[in-house]
Formats: structure tokens, sequence, C-alpha cells
């Protein structure tokens, strides 16, 4: 019975939790760009996040289902995109360069 009570809490206050998350890993975020605070930001890595997400959306359920729905595609696009950005361009040409030489 324990169980059950705290998973309707969790999925009664998902919004709560969801800002509050999202509120606590902005701070820590930002302050690998205050010097000398680099240290209490470094907890913060990809894996960290996408384990807070994961587990959080297990627990809790969506918090916004239609604000995730109409964002999501802009964020995979922007995502791929930055992608992109962190290419190197020389080595990009080259492997096209070699690409094209084989489909002559």
């Amino acid at each position: 019975m324990a169980k059950s009570i705290n998973m309707s809490f969790l999925q009664n206050n998902n919004k709560i939790i969801y800002v509050s998350l999202l509120v606590i890993l902005s701070f820590f975020l930002f302050l690998d760009y205050i010097p000398g605070m680099h240290a209490y930001s470094a907890w913060v890595t990809p894996p960290v996040a996408l384990f807070l997400g994961l587990s959080f959306a297990l627990l809790c359920g969506q918090a916004h289902p239609k604000f995730n729905k109409k964002i999501s595609k802009y964020l995979l696009q922007y995502s791929v995109v930055g992608l992109g950005f962190g290419m190197n361009l020389q080595a990009s040409l080259a492997s096209g360069k070699e690409l094209s030489l084989i489909h002559i």
C-alpha cells in the first residue's frame, strides 16, 4: 500500500517535480560559467541528465504532454544541426570525396 501511495504522489505532483528538476539542473549548469565554481557542476554530465530524465518519465509520466509534443520536433531538428556544427569540415569533405569515387 505504501508503494501505491508514493507512486500516486509522484504522478499527482509531476509538474512540480519536473520544474524543480529543471531549475536545479539549470542552476548547476550555469555554475560552470562562474570562475571557480566548476567543481560544483562537474556531476551534471549528459549520462546523469539522461538518467534523471528517464527515471522521471518512468516514475512520474509526462508532465506537459502538449508542450512535449510541440517542442520535441524542434529540439530534434536543432540537435541535428548542432551535431553538424561539431563536425570537422575538412574530414567530412574528404570522406565525401572518397565516397563519390566509389559511386562513379
